[in-house]
C-alpha cells in the first residue's frame, strides 16, 4: 500500500467503545445464554425425556459440532458482502433453533434441534472480530475483544440464576421459548447499530472515520498474507495450528467445565435449590469476568501475548489437580473452581486478538475461523468425554478433573510457540515509520 497517511491523527474517537462494543456485547451475550443454559435444563428435562449422562453430554457437545461447520464459509461471504446482514440471519436462525428445545419430545430431537442451533451460531465470532479489526488499532485489540467476550464469564453470572429463577416459576419447555426469543427482537437492533466499515458507520463523523480508516490502514500494510479467504494461504501460517490446538484446548476445556458444574455442585450438596445452584454456578465466573479484562489490558499494554496465555493455561491445569486432592466438600471445591475458571478466562480475549496481530484482517478471521472451529470439536468431546467419565466411574469427580487438567497442559504446551511480534515484510517499505499514524 502506497498511500501516505498524516503523521498524528490524535485520539481515536470514544463512540466505538460506547457504540459498537455495547452493541456486540448483548448480541454475544444472547448467543451465549442459548447456548450454555442447557448445563441448567437438562436435569429437567430428564424428568420428562430420560437420558444418561453421556446422552447429555452428546447432546450438549452436538452444538459445538454444529458450531464449526459455517465459520471459514461465513468469513468467505463477509469478505464479499459485508458482517452486518450475515450476523443478522445467523441471530433469526439461532433464536428459533433455540426455542424449538422447547418443542422436542424425544432425545433425537433434541439432538437436532441443539445441532442447529450451533450452526446457526457458530460464524458469530470470527465475524465480530472482522468487524472490530476495522475499528480497533492492534494496542486495543485483546482490550476490545475483553469487552464483548466479557460476556462469557457474566452469562454465568446472570444467566445461570436467570434459568435458575425461570425454572422456579416456569417448565423447562417454557424457558427454552423464554430465552431463545430475544434474539429475533435485538437483531433488529442489530441492523440499525453495526456497520461493515467506518465510513458506513452513521455514528462516526467523517474525520472521525478517517482517522480510524487511516490508522487501520497503515496497520495492515505491515501484515502477513493477502487480504483474501484462502485455505492454501491458512495452511501455510503457523500461527493457524498455534491457534487450532489453544481453542481446541482452552474453550473445549472450559465448555466442558462450565456445561458439568451445576450438577457437580449439586452432587457436593443435595439441600440446594436450582436458584442456589445458579448462584453457585455464577460464583466462579464472576471472579473469571474480572480477570478476563486485567488480562486483555496487561497484555495490550506490554504487547504481549505468549506470557498471559502460559499462565492462564498454567495455573487452570493445577488448580483442576489440586481439586483432587482437597476435600470434597462444597467450599473447597468451589475454591478450586473460582482459580481454574478465573485462570482459564484470562486467556479469552488475548487469544482472540492473536492472529489479528501478526495476519491481514480476513486472512485473521478466516484463521480465527479455524481456530474456533477446532474449539467446536472440543466443546463437543470435552462435554461428552466428561459425562462418558462420570457414568463409568461412579460420577467420580476426581477422573474428570484430571481430563481437564489434561487439556489445559495441552494448551500451556501449544502457547509456547505464540509469536508475539509480527515478522517483518517488504510491504513494510511502502510504509515509512514518518507516514504512519499515531494511533492511540
Amino acid at each position: 500500500m502506497n498511500s501516505v497517511v498524516p503523521h498524528a491523527l490524535g485520539p481515536l474517537p470514544r463512540r466505538r467503545w460506547t457504540i459498537l462494543i455495547p452493541t456486540v456485547f448483548v448480541t454475544y451475550g444472547l448467543h451465549y445464554i442459548d447456548r450454555i443454559n442447557t448445563a441448567l435444563l437438562f436435569p429437567h428435562v430428564a424428568q420428562d425425556i430420560p437420558m444418561s449422562g453421556t446422552a447429555a453430554g452428546l447432546a450438549q457437545g452436538v452444538t459445538f459440532l454444529g458450531y464449526m461447520l459455517l465459520q471459514v464459509p461465513a468469513v468467505w461471504a463477509a469478505h464479499r458482502w459485508g458482517p452486518r446482514r450475515i450476523v443478522f440471519w445467523c441471530m433469526v436462525f439461532w433464536a428459533l433453533a433455540a426455542m424449538s428445545g422447547g418443542l422436542v419430545q424425544n432425545m433425537t430431537q433434541m439432538i437436532l434441534a441443539r445441532f442447529l442451533l450451533g450452526l446457526a451460531e457458530g460464524p458469530l465470532v470470527p465475524l465480530v472480530i472482522y468487524l472490530l479489526s476495522k475499528y480497533f488499532v492492534s494496542t486495543e485489540r485483546a482490550r476490545s475483544a475483553a469487552w464483548f467476550l466479557l460476556v462469557l464469564p457474566l452469562s454465568q453470572v446472570l444467566g445461570a440464576p436467570l434459568t435458575g429463577f425461570l425454572l422456579g416459576h416456569l417448565s423447562w419447555r417454557a424457558v427454552f421459548v423464554v430465552e431463545g426469543a430475544p434474539p429475533l427482537l435485538w437483531a433488529f437492533v442489530w441492523l440499525l447499530v453495526a456497520a461493515n466499515t467506518p465510513q458506513q458507520a452513521r455514528w462516526l463523523d467523517a474525520s472521525d472515520s478517517a482517522a480510524v480508516t487511516a490508522c487501520i490502514t497503515a496497520e495492515e500494510a505491515m501484515k502477513v498474507g493477502a487480504n483474501r479467504v484462502s485455505l492454501a494461504t491458512l495452511a501455510r501460517q503457523r500461527v493457524v495450528w498455534v491457534l487450532a490446538a489453544l481453542y481446541f484446548t482452552g474453550t473445549g476445556g472450559s465448555v466442558g467445565l462450565a456445561l458439568w458444574l451445576p450438577t457437580i455442585i449439586a452432587d457436593l450438596s443435595d439441600q440446594t435449590t436450582a436458584l442456589q445452584i445458579g448462584l453457585l454456578t455464577a460464583l466462579p465466573s464472576l471472579f473469571g469476568a474480572i480477570v478476563l479484562v486485567l488480562s486483555a489490558r496487561w497484555s495490550d499494554t506490554r504487547d504481549t501475548r505468549r506470557t498471559p496465555m502460559l499462565t492462564g493455561f498454567g495455573v487452570a491445569a493445577v488448580a483442576m489437580i489440586v481439586g483432587t486432592q482437597v476435600p470434597g466438600t462444597l467450599w473447597p471445591q468451589m475454591t478450586v473452581f473460582i482459580v481454574a475458571v478465573s485462570a482459564i478466562s484470562s486467556i479469552s480475549a488475548v487469544l482472540a486478538s492473536i492472529p489479528g496481530s501478526v495476519l491481514s484482517q480476513v486472512t485473521a478471521a478466516a484463521a480465527l475461523a479455524v481456530g474456533n472451529s477446532f474449539g467446536a470439536i472440543g466443546q463437543f468431546l470435552a462435554p461428552f468425554l466428561i459425562g462418558a467419565l462420570r457414568d463409568a466411574t461412579g460420577n467420580s469427580r476426581s477422573v474428570s478433573y484430571v481430563a481437564l487438567a489434561c487439556l489445559w497442559a495441552l494448551g500451556f504446551a501449544a502457547s509456547v510457540f505464540i509469536v508475539d511480534r509480527a515478522p517483518r515484510t517488504a510491504s513494510e517499505s511502502s510504509v515509512p515509520k514518518s507516514a504512519a499514524p499515531e494511533c492511540n
